[in-house]
């Protein structure tokens, strides 16, 4: 029942809005109401690895191979690049999601890039969403949370340029 409860306390999420906490302060409080096994998958899952939370994180990993490869297309579409060089580069994924293919396409049919991004970013909420399955008070639940609350994250990172100037130098291996 604690899972249940701890879910059920979690502030609500909203796409677009400043997120309610952090990653960190969601693990913390999750410690010892959720398994620990969920919360080390959503760690790996949040920080762009590949988890090991059985079937909802092959779906993840699957989707995001998915929209990757999708918008790596798109990209070489627009720089009018030929889509059979690209496709060469692209990875396995099972499954398949026609909403995740025609998303890219809306998504690059934006204006601008951050349009674009926000997007992309909106297809992989839903993604994250439907992942959750129809239980709100399940290990997939609280996943599909952390997904969403890391994308809020990185959102609001982005509209912080001393945030997003951090988040490039560590990405590029730079104090």
């Amino acid at each position: 029942m604690a899972l249940e409860y701890f879910l059920a306390s979690l502030p609500a999420l909203s796409f677009g809005a400043q997120p309610p906490l952090d990653l960190d302060a969601l693990f913390a409080a999750a410690d010892g109401k959720v398994p620990a096994d969920a919360i080390e998958c959503a760690r790996s899952l949040t920080a762009g690895g590949i988890g090991d939370g059985g079937a909802f994180a092959a779906a993840w990993r699957d989707s995001e191979t998915q929209l990757r490869n999708a918008v790596a297309l798109a990209r070489a579409e627009r720089l009018g690049k030929d889509p059979a060089d690209a496709r060469k580069w692209l990875r396995r994924h099972s499954g398949w999601s026609v909403e995740l293919e025609t998303g890219v396409t809306a998504a690059f049919a934006q204006p601008d890039p951050l349009a674009r991004h926000l997007a992309l970013q909106r297809l992989r909420w839903d993604r994250a969403g439907a992942l959750a399955g129809l239980s709100p008070f399940s290990v997939e639940a609280f996943l599909a949370y952390a997904l969403r609350l890391s994308i809020l994250v990185e959102l609001a990172a982005g509209a912080d340029a001393d945030a997003g100037l951090r988040k490039l130098n560590a990405a590029a291996g730079r104090a």
